[in-house]
């Protein structure tokens, strides 16, 4: 049987020109399949918990500290985004400290982050433990801290743009009203392909029995 649900059309706040990167218009690239193709002046910056020894103990290796007391996971400068973070093992309390400021950001437990900050597929469990595609931007700065991190499994992904490209700072203002709209996206239980675009109609297709999708 095939379901094919056209969900509500949705308008999203614009804040900014298009060429200001901020929050909403880091959730649309997720599923903006035309801008896949186009290069840009962006680069991607890996975090993560490889040995620096060379061995094979791939957990509890941070930038600084350690893992019972503040580990510092990533900390970068400049105009960028967190895109992607993941863990085998979450636990602690992850804060997000942008631009400078002493106050995190984003301030929660490690498994909220994963499972009740946005809802799947943004983020989420997956066969290779927990992920997350929220995106963070920042102006000018990025340091990750977890908590009490123990040997925490980690990967975070930062995308830096060109020194003078104006990107707007996460705000929880900013986040809390998209949840809301994201929130009624993603309600429908079994939705696994999801289209949410800036003034656009979202499409839900769901297919049950076997098969193959051909085309897209």
């Amino acid at each position: 049987m095939l379901i094919v649900a056209l969900l509500l059309m949705i308008a999203l706040p614009v804040w900014s020109s298009q060429s200001t990167i901020n929050y909403p218009s880091l959730l649309n690239s997720l599923c903006d399949i035309g801008s896949l193709p186009i290069c840009d002046t962006s680069r991607i910056v890996v975090f993560s918990s490889w040995d620096r020894t060379g061995g094979n103990i791939d957990r509890g290796q941070f930038l600084s500290g350690n893992g019972s007391a503040a580990a510092v996971l990533a900390d970068v400068k400049g105009p960028g985004a967190i895109v992607r973070l993941w863990s085998a093992n979450p636990r602690g309390t992850i804060c997000i400290y942008l631009d400078g400021s002493s106050k995190p950001a984003i301030k929660c437990s490690m498994s909220d982050y994963f499972l009740h900050r946005v809802p799947d597929p943004i983020s989420g469990r997956s066969s290779g433990g927990f992920i997350s595609y929220e995106p963070i931007p920042f102006a000018k700065s990025c340091r990750v801290v977890v908590y009490g991190a123990g040997d925490l499994y980690y990967q975070v992904s930062v995308r830096l743009y060109p020194v003078r490209t104006h990107v707007q700072t996460y705000k929880s203002a900013i986040f809390n009203l998209m949840l809301h709209i994201l929130r009624k996206q993603c309600q429908y239980g079994a939705v696994s392909l999801w289209f949410l675009g800036m003034g656009t109609c979202g499409l839900v297709i769901q297919v049950d029995g076997s098969g193959s999708a051909e085309s897209l």
